[in-house]
């Protein structure tokens, strides 16, 4: 007969451990545009934005420089929706919007837009 296999606690997924990215919720597409929620906020973003080069540019850019994220956010969801997503992470002690959450928001947008 095999041996049995003894569970011990090495077989535990530690705690933090990624998740499997087929877990992150699909992106729908519809008439030409990803739709998606971020803070709450419904976006529709042109599926053809995804195949631009200056887009992919813009995106190794920010990298560097983490104050161009305003402007790569706004280019991606429009003027309204931009407003609307910075309402949501605006300080209501100061009425600023802070740097790194701006960022931030940039990053959810884009893990949230191509989650593969």
């Amino acid at each position: 007969m095999a041996d049995a296999i003894k569970v011990t606690d090495s077989t535990k997924i530690p705690a933090g451990a990624k998740k499997p990215q087929d877990r992150k919720k699909k992106v729908v597409v519809e008439d030409g545009f990803r739709v998606l929620e971020l803070r709450g906020v419904e976006l529709r973003i042109r599926e053809e934005l995804f195949d631009d080069f200056e887009l992919l540019d813009e995106l190794s850019y920010v990298d560097e420089n983490p104050g161009y994220s305003g402007r790569l956010l706004r280019r991606m969801v429009g003027k309204a929706k931009y407003d609307e997503l910075l309402e949501k992470i605006r300080d209501e002690e100061t009425g600023r919007v802070n740097v790194a959450d701006g960022a931030q928001l940039l990053a959810d947008l884009l893990e949230a837009a191509t989650p593969n």
